[in-house]
């Protein structure tokens, strides 16, 4: 699915009310709208209900594109695949309100579209060698998926077969500023951290931001890339080890430096 240019957020209805917070937890709107018991008029059922969306803020046209769906009505869809509250996403919010009601609320809500694209709809057939191979994500560093879109690879790379699903996504007109792709697996569930079927892909056809950028939007010199790497724990265990031994050289040279300070006060410390 084709990612808005925003602020990501969490929009959570309750009480009459409709907030949502940035990632830090600081609140970045509150207002009544036209999710379940997200104001006066929208309570319906048990007062207790409540949403929780994921969703981009669009400033330019004050909307709400809600990427997913965690909670409605109170019932969590943690658990339901992609495909699932991508459909519930779709039916549920045609349900709580009329065009006329989302065209007067003061944010509205739009759902991000959504395409299908198997892996098999990325495969490219190598002309010199006849054989098959897979161009997707993974292969990153080798594969253009813009490329893979408009089926104007580089050789021998030249046959793209089935790409309906990833031209829709980057050549679709939206309503908004691209930022990259949400690349969704449709079996997987909602994850709390980060994880390899919920992935942003971003490239110079699909977003302007694709590199890292100033204030100002100029490009910096210098690439920050960072990455994340568990500690085993038989390394943690080592490096605790180093840390106490550290700690027992500071206490030595501190007491050949002071030689005055009594062993009392040496077992106090």
């Amino acid at each position: 699915m084709p990612r808005p240019e925003g602020r990501r957020c969490l929009v959570i209805s309750s009480q009459q009310m409709t907030i949502s917070r940035h990632r830090n937890g600081s609140i970045l709107h509150r207002f009544p709208s036209v999710l379940p018991n997200g104001s006066r008029a929208s309570m319906a059922g048990s007062g207790d209900d409540f949403c929780i969306l994921d969703c981009i803020f669009h400033e330019p046209n004050s909307t709400y594109y809600i990427l997913d769906m965690m909670c409605w009505k109170g019932y969590a869809l943690y658990d339901c695949s992609a495909e699932f509250r991508l459909f519930w996403v779709q039916g549920k919010l045609a349900e709580c309100a009329s065009g006329s009601a989302q065209d007067q609320a003061r944010y509205p809500f739009v759902p991000v579209p959504a395409y299908t694209c198997s892996p098999g709809d990325m495969l490219a057939k190598d002309c010199s060698s006849n054989t098959t191979t897979l161009c997707g994500a993974a292969s990153a560093p080798y594969c253009n998926l813009s490329a893979v879109a408009t089926s104007q690879l580089w050789q021998p790379l030249s046959v793209v077969l089935h790409a309906e699903g990833l031209q829709q996504a980057y050549l679709t007109p939206v309503p908004f500023q691209r930022d990259g792709l949400y690349l969704l697996h449709k079996e997987g569930h909602y994850s709390l951290s980060s994880t390899p079927l919920a992935v942003l892909w971003k490239d110079s056809s699909c977003s302007q931001y694709f590199v890292d950028t100033g204030a100002n939007g100029v490009v910096s010199d210098h690439q920050v890339s960072s990455f994340m790497w568990p500690m085993p724990h038989t390394a943690l265990r080592r490096s605790k080890a180093c840390s106490l031994l550290l700690l027992l050289l500071l206490l030595l040279l501190l007491l050949l430096r002071f030689p005055y300070i009594s062993s009392s006060s040496c077992m106090l410390f």
